[in-house]
């Protein structure tokens, strides 16, 4: 996954997101975005097929937060 913080200051605030499993009986997962220049990105290698409910919000929910985004996404594997 991929993001960008538009309009905050550099040293804003970091970027996390909760995933649940909609297709399965899973705990939910929080991970860290990790910065790389301008984008903020999120690798997860080992996370099993299925559909999955993703709210991606920062850490720091202050009034001047930009509100959480939500979607869905599915992992396929042949």
């Amino acid at each position: 996954m991929r993001a960008r913080l538009v309009g905050l200051s550099d040293a804003a605030t970091r970027l996390k997101a909760n995933i649940q499993s909609i297709s399965a009986d899973q705990l939910a997962l929080t991970l860290n975005f990790v910065e790389k220049e301008k984008e903020w990105e999120l690798a997860i290698d080992d996370l099993p097929t299925g559909l999955y409910r993703v709210t991606v919000q920062t850490e720091n929910m202050a009034d001047h937060a930009p509100s959480p985004v939500h979607g869905l996404f599915e992992v396929v594997r042949n």
